[in-house]
């Protein structure tokens, strides 16, 4: 959860902050990192950040523990617990919710056959994993269809799944005027000419790579490539090699770092890339098409 970036992480912020927005009492049990406090306060939703120590599977199984502690010994306080990602805190979502009577909503995330149930199925604890939800029964919630498609012949073939596509802040993210995109772009101190925008976390299946070695070959061979630049917006473990990649190929890219001024940029772009090899359904997208950008 916030200040922590990734799309299925954004989207569970903006979730909360919409409920909480028309009156609905919220509350968020997340995974603590160092240097967080417990207790925190995020877009006006409590946010409890729980205890995972330990590397690996030990960290997730004490994880775990917390979540269904947690969701235990509040029971009295929500009807319905929703948990974004089928990782292990879903099975303690489940197995809580079971117990206490409640509701239990899981969204799966990820794109078809690089998402959560393929990654699932490919390894023991993750076939477990599978099981255990197939047994305690929750309703499934996915962004698009592909991800429903993968059901069958899964342990959660049976389960209640329904289709429920992203959403983006359609007042945050909002098309700029040419005025305002110039007099963002003097402010973000972006060069004259041609701006691209990508947004995404700087790993392996997100395509940087491929961007960065083959789309801007050709940009930087055609006229107006002499005058373009690509901004890169996120943070990831593949940040130094990507960098180091630009500067081998004089690629005109500017890496702009993990950022919480997204329509910001997106405002001040003149069009959007996404180079991601699968998505679920993509937050970067849904975002630069709310801001008006060619994709």
């Amino acid at each position: 959860y916030h200040p922590y970036i990734g799309g299925a992480e954004g989207q569970a912020r903006s979730v909360a902050a919409e409920l909480a927005r028309r009156g609905i009492p919220v509350r968020v049990a997340t995974r603590g990192r160092p240097g967080l406090p417990a207790e925190d306060t995020v877009d006006g939703v409590p946010v409890h950040r729980l205890p995972a120590w330990g590397p690996g599977p030990v960290g997730a199984l004490v994880f775990m523990a917390s979540v269904f502690l947690d969701l235990i010994l509040h029971r009295d306080t929500y009807d319905v617990i929703h948990a974004h990602l089928a990782s292990s805190h879903a099975v303690a979502a489940a197995a809580a919710g079971r117990l206490a009577g409640k509701r239990v909503v899981v969204k799966l995330g990820g794109g078809a056959g690089m998402g959560e149930l393929a990654l699932s199925r490919a390894s023991f604890l993750g076939r477990l994993k599978l099981h255990a939800l197939g047994l305690l029964r929750p309703v499934l919630a996915a962004p698009n269809a592909d991800i429903l498609a993968e059901l069958p012949g899964t342990p959660l073939a049976g389960l209640t799944a329904v289709l429920l596509p992203n959403g983006v802040d359609l007042h945050r993210f909002t098309p700029a005027s040419a005025a305002e995109r110039a007099a963002l772009r003097k402010e973000l101190g972006w060069a004259e000419g041609f701006a691209l925008l990508s947004t995404s976390r700087l790993a392996n299946d997100k395509g940087v790579a491929d961007l960065l070695a083959d789309f801007l070959r050709v940009w930087a061979e055609s006229a107006r490539g002499r005058s373009a630049r690509l901004y890169i917006a996120g943070t990831g473990p593949d940040e130094e090699v990507l960098k180091a990649l630009a500067r081998r190929l004089g690629a005109p890219a500017v890496f702009l770092g993990p950022r919480q001024d997204l329509e910001r940029l997106y405002r001040a772009a003149d069009a959007f890339l996404l180079p991601s090899r699968t998505e679920g359904m993509s937050n970067s997208l849904l975002e630069a098409m709310a801001s008006g950008l060619p994709v």
